[in-house]
């Protein structure tokens, strides 16, 4: 019998689902949180378990050194901000390129969004001016 099959012979037994994927989501979103953004989003691939696990992630990590271009990068952090389910926000890391014109409008964008989703943890690398916006959310605790 060769290795694939002895795999998949232990599944059937375990009821299909590996031991990780039966861990409870928040085990699992701390475990997520260890990752960027882009990272994590790619495990949905790994079972239907873990399909839309991104989109309740209480961390948020982006980072543009992971992107080709700022258009990939703004392209990316607007779907994500956009497909993410509505829950609170613990922490947000955000690290924009030091050699790209800060995009403004993106920075407003989540700035907003950490406001309304109220951010309580905030690391935030851009070549602008902090957000005068942020200066009045509650929720943070840490910049």
């Amino acid at each position: 019998m060769s290795s694939s099959d002895e795999r998949k012979k232990k599944a059937r037994k375990s009821g299909g689902m590996d031991k990780l994927s039966s861990l409870p989501d928040s085990i699992l979103h701390r475990i997520l949180s260890f990752l960027y953004t882009s990272e994590a989003i790619r495990t949905c691939v790994l079972s239907k378990r873990w399909r839309n696990l991104w989109v309740s992630l209480p961390d948020l990590h982006f980072d543009s050194s992971n992107f080709e271009s700022k258009a990939s990068f703004r392209k990316f952090v607007r779907s994500v901000l956009s497909l993410r389910l509505d829950n609170s926000l613990c922490k947000f890391h955000f690290h924009c390129h030091s050699t790209w014109k800060t995009d403004v409008p993106l920075i407003n964008r989540v700035t907003r969004y950490l406001v309304s989703h109220h951010v309580q943890h905030l690391h935030l690398e851009v070549q602008m001016d902090f957000p005068n916006i942020l200066l009045s959310c509650e929720s943070i605790g840490f910049i």
